[in-house]
């Protein structure tokens, strides 16, 4: 027996659908899950979302979703005014809305978001290789609301940084292209982790890219070595590398450093 046209799409329809289906009810199929961050494997976690895993594209309305923070709490420890604009605003935006001096090494942007979600839910990070700073208002709400140790508490005051009005967070639903070229200074010194010199030149930052890698000394094969991977193009920068490519950006910063550190002892 033949079958007709619309026979035959109508079993793909009813095969394709009823596979998600099943698969769903069988906990396979999960796209929410596969945009969620992953989960911490440790036990004693009970499976919680890692901070560290949160990305560029994620927005504060998803934040708020899958790590229990008040959506009110986010906007404002980072600025936001219009609260049309909370939930659908992504953490990368802030980069464009925080700009900073090359030199001064300071950076708001989706480090921020998991360094803030990392002390509110008392929850790990490694704060050995994280270089981002907070807003005063994020630090205040921190030290309200949340349990911090004494570590942290001295990590959060060294990594809060005033700004000045210049800088203000634009009130048009927080559109980062309105203060795009604006650029940021801090009131307050630069704490120890920011000190320009010498010392610490090779220091890879949120802005660093694969050409600054080339102009300290690396070459394209140790790169690639690293990477596991051919050389990117030189202008992009590796936070957005690690990120496109879903790896653990604080460790390419650590192999990175100790490759640069044997290179310029």
């Amino acid at each position: 027996m033949r079958l007709k046209s619309l026979h035959i799409a109508l079993i793909t329809l009813v095969l394709i659908f009823g596979g998600i289906t099943l698969s769903s009810a069988l906990g396979y199929w999960n796209s929410e899950e596969e945009k969620a961050p992953s989960r911490y494997s440790d036990a004693e976690l009970s499976g919680q979302y890692d901070p560290e895993s949160i990305k560029g594209s994620f927005s504060f309305g998803d934040i708020s979703e899958y790590f229990e923070i008040p959506l009110d709490d986010l906007a404002r420890a980072f600025g936001l005014t219009e609260p049309a604009a909370y939930s659908a605003f992504k953490c990368k935006d802030l980069e464009s809305i925080y700009t900073f001096p090359e030199d001064s090494g300071l950076e708001i942007g989706t480090g921020s978001v998991k360094l803030f979600v990392a002390f509110y839910k008392n929850l790990p990070i490694d704060l050995t290789v994280e270089d981002s700073s907070l807003l005063p208002e994020a630090a205040e709400i921190l030290k309200t609301k949340a349990t911090l140790s004494e570590d942290r508490l001295a990590y959060l005051d060294s990594h809060t940084v005033d700004m000045s009005e210049s800088a203000a967070i634009p009130s048009d639903n927080n559109a980062p292209e309105a203060s795009s070229d604006r650029e940021a200074s801090a009131l307050l010194p630069l704490p120890s982790p920011y000190k320009t010199g010498e010392e610490n030149q090779y220091t890879i930052k949120g802005t660093t890219t694969f050409r600054d890698l080339l102009n300290w000394g690396l070459t394209e094969s140790e790169i690639e070595g690293i990477i596991e991977d051919d050389m990117p193009f030189t202008g992009i920068r590796i936070r957005d590398y690690a990120e496109d490519r879903q790896l653990v950006y604080s460790t390419l910063k650590k192999s990175f450093e100790e490759s640069l550190a044997a290179k310029n002892p």
